[in-house]
């Protein structure tokens, strides 16, 4: 059993260098991954913060009855996106300080594009957002969120079709024709339970 033991070649540099370099290959692969998870992750998060700010914004004109900023601007000394929210009135202390909290710039969303559906245009990184009148008057179209300003790995899409319809996140383009029918149709369900109702003398 020593001599066998004994006789055991050791092991070569050449052959610890190849494990070393399997070993160096195998842990870069999954840095790799780890680090697109994390960058998906984070894409994902500030996509949901925006969706929570546009519809912040939403609430604020209808519950403090203001009309209502939304603008996104490009960060020149990060690349990211810098939400802000301004009011045409003052608010009550509550919701003053959820409405003015500081917002840190968003890191992973480099890209901002809102597609005005009523107008035909287009806003780029630059985008203003209004929730005024009470709903009559809202920006309405397609907010697209994405990692990058040509070739996004990752992207989002936000359907502001306006009030009374919810602000809602989608992974591809809004089907605003779908809306509008599902719009009338409980308006013109809800003429019919008004008009059903017995009128008092």
């Amino acid at each position: 059993m020593l001599r066998l033991l004994l006789r055991k070649r050791p092991i070569t540099l050449v052959e610890m260098l190849i494990v070393m370099g399997l070993v160096a290959i195998t842990a870069g692969l999954l840095g790799l991954s780890v680090h697109k998870l994390l960058h998906e992750q984070r894409f994902r998060s500030e996509s949901n913060t925006v969706l929570e700010s546009l519809r912040l914004a939403q609430d604020l004109m209808l519950i403090a009855d203001s009309d209502v900023h939304l603008l996104f601007t490009k960060d020149s000394r990060t690349g990211g996106i810098v939400i802000n929210l301004q009011l045409e009135k003052p608010l009550t202390q509550g919701w003053a300080r959820e409405a003015m909290r500081p917002r840190k710039p968003l890191e992973a969303i480099k890209f901002v594009e809102f597609a005005d559906q009523r107008l035909g245009s287009k806003q780029i990184n630059q985008v203003q957002l209004h929730f005024l009148s009470g709903g009559t008057v809202m920006s309405q179209g397609t907010l697209r969120l994405a990692d990058s300003d040509y070739t996004p790995i990752y992207q989002t899409f936000i359907c502001l079709p306006g009030y009374p319809l919810p602000i809602v996140s989608s992974g591809g383009q809004c089907d605003f024709k779908g809306e509008r029918e599902m719009q009338e149709r409980l308006t013109e369900s809800i003429q019919r339970e008004i008009s059903a109702f017995p009128k008092t003398p």
